[in-house]
């Protein structure tokens, strides 16, 4: 039997696991990368190729090792096809991109979520990572946490969700040209649906505004196939929103809104498998 020849997928893991025994992993730092949690990017240049791992520089070393440590796991166990597939085509860039000198390849996982691969609207979800439950936990207990996240770690976390949900299908829009939908998530077979979502990550006090919730639904009628809106924010709406005329028929089966108590539960109910509202 032939054996099998490494990829590039167990040199990073040997990498991985040498970091880990050695703490190397718990001094390097990057402050080129703004990321919540862990990453890690294959470089390579002049035909060699290297590891590179960045924590956030507020996560302390139980945490750092923690998530280096279910990485590892779930690098160890990547049988199925499209863990296969995706370690396949990142060591295809590596090998093009490693003939150009002067070039470097690099692939980054987000600490929130972990990206399967880029579509034309924008990244496809695989799955939320550790620092996404971490993160969930830490707004059961006390929501003003929601209000030190950025926006786009907001939409990181609304597209952990939906992958938590049950959709097969999600995808993280980019930052500028979503057409005013910031994640697209899909269920496939019976009953399927296509929901456009909006994340507003507002500070408490101010209410998302009547035109935003009007924006959304002139996307949804744009895009014939969307089955839903849904827009979610940490603060809250107008009081009297389900007044406006032009807004209330599409509420609740067309378009939803999700204010920070109802997100807080949403996302309790997610990591914790109850359905209560």
């Amino acid at each position: 039997m032939a054996k099998r020849a490494r990829t590039i997928g167990d040199m990073l893991v040997d990498e991985l696991e040498e970091m880990l025994r050695s703490g190397e992993a718990f001094t390097e730092q990057n402050e080129a990368v703004q990321l919540q949690g862990m990453s890690y990017r294959i470089v390579t240049r002049h035909g060699k190729a290297r590891v590179e791992l960045t924590f956030s520089d507020d996560l302390n070393e139980s945490t750092k090792r923690t998530l280096l440590e279910q990485e590892l796991k779930h690098l160890r166990k990547s049988k199925m096809q499209r863990d296969i597939d995706f370690l396949e085509r990142m060591a295809r860039a590596i090998e093009e991109l490693s003939a150009e000198s002067n070039r470097e390849a690099d692939v980054s996982l987000s600490g929130v979520i972990i990206p399967e691969r880029k579509e034309a609207e924008g990244v496809l979800v695989r799955s939320a990572s550790a620092v996404w439950e971490e993160i969930v936990n830490k707004l059961k207990g006390n929501w003003d946490e929601a209000f030190t996240i950025t926006d786009r770690v907001w939409e990181e976390i609304i597209a952990g969700a939906f992958v938590k949900a049950g959709f097969q299908e999600v995808v993280l829009t980019p930052r500028s040209g979503d057409h005013g939908r910031d994640v697209i998530a899909r269920s496939r077979g019976v009953g399927c649906i296509k929901i456009i979502g909006s994340v507003k990550a507002y500070q408490r006090g101010r209410n998302v505004r009547y035109d935003d919730v009007r924006s959304l639904i002139g996307v949804m009628a744009a895009e014939r196939d969307t089955s839903k809106g849904i827009i979610t924010t940490t603060s809250d709406f107008p009081p009297r929103i389900l007044r406006d005329p032009n807004i209330a028929p599409f509420v609740p089966y067309r378009l939803e809104l999700m204010n920070g108590a109802r997100l807080q539960r949403w996302l309790r109910n997610l990591i914790d498998g109850s359905d209560d509202e």
